[in-house]
């Protein structure tokens, strides 16, 4: 099972940016501290530069100057060398791409959690087996 949400790529409009189940629950185990950040920027009541690792090559942030949770992957130096070729047409850094939420559609996304649990609880139950730190 994989959540998955999708982003424009003007030369291949049907790219996607995937979380496993792990990514997901790592997500929505920081989904607090991120509503945090977001109130923070929203209510301009101190600096932001927020980023926390999901998993993976995958990471959140939410910082000064963006309206946006952004969620993306960014690959090690070691690795960068084999993603030349991934899309040159991109206008995007291939080495980090990913998509960002805009604070609506991220406190609409944070509604629909129970929803998507209900439909799929094995994303639900790996939430639950995993413990992570902050």
């Amino acid at each position: 099972m994989k959540a998955t949400t999708y982003f424009k790529c003007k030369p291949r409009e049907n790219k996607a940016f995937d979380l496993n189940t792990k990514q997901w629950a790592k997500l929505l185990y920081f989904h607090e501290k991120i509503d945090n950040k977001v109130n923070a920027l929203v209510n301009k009541s101190r600096p932001v530069n927020f980023r926390v690792h999901i998993g993976d090559y995958c990471f959140v942030s939410v910082k000064d100057d963006w309206d946006y949770v952004q969620i993306f992957e960014c690959l090690p130096e070691s690795l960068k060398i084999f993603a030349k070729d991934m899309c040159p047409a991109c206008s995007y850094d291939p080495y980090h791409e990913g998509i960002s939420i805009s604070f609506n559609d991220w406190r609409r996304l944070l509604e629909f959690i129970p929803t998507i649990h209900e439909e799929y609880p094995e994303v639900a139950k790996d939430l639950l087996t995993h413990k992570w730190g902050a």
